[in-house]
């Protein structure tokens, strides 16, 4: 089985890596141009990425804090070769822990999730909160929730 390792991006070749996934996965195959997988507030959010072997970045998401008790995951993307095998999951999960770690006030998180990733996104224990926005004029998005509470199941860590 291939090996590979979930952590913050720091070094120029892993950030080039981190959103090249984000494009690709995420903006190119909606004709988007480059660029457009970068978000304004990246600078202030914590990133967690699994890189294959080669370097490549595998699967990638963020968290960021929104108010002072939700933290939101965006951006989170899986190489299709690499889906349905833990990944999407274990970044998941890595992100959650650094939004609790680095968040000490959350008591939930949120995202929009592209309506193909809603059973995904269930089966983490997030729950539908709303139909929102069509994204491209053709992924339907969908506000999901999920409460974190550090003494219980519900926990990442968990």
């Amino acid at each position: 089985m291939p090996q590979w390792k979930i952590l913050q991006p720091n070094a120029p070749d892993q950030w080039e890596n981190y959103y090249q996934l984000r494009f690709s996965v995420l903006r190119k195959p909606w004709n988007q141009a480059p660029g457009t997988e970068h978000a304004i507030d990246d600078h202030a959010a914590f990133h967690g990425a699994i890189f294959g072997e080669d370097g490549k970045a595998l699967a990638v998401a963020r968290v960021s804090q929104i108010s002072e008790q939700q933290a939101q995951i965006r951006f989170m993307a899986v190489d299709p070769k690499y889906q349905g095998k833990g990944l999407g999951k274990a970044v998941l999960k890595y992100v959650e822990n650094l939004g609790l770690r680095n968040y000490p006030t959350i008591t939930q998180f949120c995202l929009q999730a592209r309506e193909t990733a809603v059973p995904f996104y269930l089966s983490n224990n997030y729950r539908i909160q709303e139909k929102t926005f069509l994204l491209f004029d053709e992924i339907q998005h969908y506000l999901m929730v999920k409460d974190v509470h550090p003494e219980t199941e519900d926990h990442p860590d968990n």
